[in-house]
């Protein structure tokens, strides 16, 4: 992982504390609530035929997230080539989960960009928050969506009429405050919108290969989607270490609401991060030349 200049060095041990101490808790938690024999069975008895499955798709939906990241680079007037791209967000990867009292995988890119293609750094910054808002704007709406098949809506139904009038506003209202705060990046706004929801549909179909090999039913599947995308969004809040613990606390407490077996949530949960970080390592080794000559 190597760039021209002087890479930036900052340890900020109260956040490092902050995210260890918040990761511990979670993991308390959730270790009070699951029986840990059951839950190694789970994990036990995935093939390993379904987790390289899932580890494949995992890693083509992070290639499609570098080609959405670079079509705002390009719409910030920053040309990244789309090899160079994927080697840097691949660093990022690595950043954001491993480099705990880091600059983060973002700070880093910035960093980059500012360092060898004289990017200014408002143009990477608005480039890489648009980024992150319309993953997240995708992950809600999928969230919404699969929030409407939950059985306890039977019983909730103003919560229905609230994720339904959150399904038909949040893409709208998201292209109104881009429009009013990201001007240059509301052309192409609902197509980085549409290509988050494909990475999302993606790394569904990574989950369902983990979720079928783990013996949850078609019946169950989509309260198990439903929980994945919402446990999803809680993990990519970044309070925890690389989202340990969030995950796994929202499938515990889903599991109080929902047919989700917590054991199995569990299983599932660990692995996946697991599939996450073997995919982040990659970036430890990768050579990233952002010259403007790069071919």
């Amino acid at each position: 992982m190597k760039s021209s200049g002087e890479q930036p060095k900052r340890f900020r041990p109260l956040k490092v504390i902050v995210k260890l101490t918040l990761t511990a808790l979670a993991l308390y938690l959730v270790l009070r609530k699951i029986d840990l024999d059951e839950t190694w069975k789970w994990i036990s008895q995935l093939s390993a035929l379904s987790i390289i499955a899932a580890l494949l798709l995992y890693n083509l939906s992070q290639i499609i997230s570098s080609y959405r990241l670079n079509l705002f680079f390009a719409m910030e007037q920053i040309v990244v080539s789309a090899r160079e791209n994927i080697k840097l967000y691949y660093i990022g990867m690595f950043y954001n989960l491993f480099l705990l009292g880091g600059i983060g995988g973002d700070g880093y890119k910035i960093y980059l960009l500012k360092n060898e293609l004289s990017a200014p750094i408002k143009n990477s910054f608005r480039a890489l928050l648009a980024d992150r808002l319309s993953g997240a704007v995708a992950l809600a709406f999928l969230c919404l969506i699969f929030f409407l098949t939950l059985p306890l809506l039977q019983d909730y139904f103003y919560l229905a009429v609230v994720a339904i009038a959150g399904i038909i506003l949040i893409i709208p209202v998201s292209a109104f405050i881009v429009n009013r705060f990201f001007k240059s990046l509301r052309l192409h706004w609902l197509k980085s919108v549409l290509y988050s929801i494909f990475v999302q549909g993606i790394q569904l179909l990574a989950a369902i290969v983990l979720f079928i090999n783990l013996n949850i039913s078609m019946a169950e599947l989509n309260q198990y989607a439903a929980v994945f995308f919402i446990s999803s969004l809680f993990a990519a809040i970044p309070v925890t270490i690389g989202g340990v613990g969030a995950r796994e606390l929202v499938f515990v407490l889903a599991a109080s609401y929902t047919d989700v077996t917590a054991e199995k949530a569990i299983a599932f949960s660990l692995i996946f991060f697991a599939i996450n970080a073997f995919s982040s390592l990659p970036g430890v080794l990768l050579n990233v030349n952002l010259k403007p000559n790069t071919p």
